[in-house]
């Protein structure tokens, strides 16, 4: 995985989400330019160029920042960002509350609980949690002296 991050924010590649460049274009050129996510932009700082993530509301012809969700973060590249990220508002009721506002129900009025805060740490980066979920080495051994003393081949 770490291989794939390397080659895609060292050739600069896009994403789908246009998350890295934006186009500026006129009738008679086409450009595309670094976005900025806080004081950088993505054309020289990819991994760590963040924001905080931020839920607008429209009103007329204008957005006006409506809620901001807790060390979750977006950026150049969705996964660095995600990886810098933590599940904080995943384990407080207001913070729940106030993401299900923005997110109507399809069908039925529905409700997700706040995480259970005894199970793990709330400021816990994702790129962590991710990591303990991974092997960092595979090492096999084998040692046939058991099997030949049982089973006498």
């Amino acid at each position: 995985m770490k291989l794939i991050r390397i080659t895609t924010t060292a050739n600069q590649l896009m994403t789908r989400l246009n998350t890295v460049f934006k186009q500026n274009s006129t009738a008679s050129e086409l450009k595309t330019e670094p976005l900025k996510y806080g004081e950088c932009d993505c054309g020289t700082t990819n991994d760590t160029c963040t924001e905080l993530i931020k839920i607008y509301e429209k009103v007329g012809f204008t957005l006006k920042e409506n809620y901001t969700i807790p060390n979750f973060f977006v950026g150049c590249y969705l996964i660095d960002a995600l990886f810098l990220s933590t599940l904080e508002c995943f384990y407080n009721e207001s913070c729940m509350k106030g993401l299900l506002e923005y997110f109507p129900p399809v069908v039925e009025p529905w409700t997700v609980p706040a995480l259970n805060s005894s199970l793990s740490q709330a400021n816990k980066l994702i790129g962590s949690i991710v990591d303990e979920l991974m092997i960092d080495e595979w090492s096999a051994y084998a040692n046939f002296t058991s099997y030949y003393h049982k089973c006498a081949p």
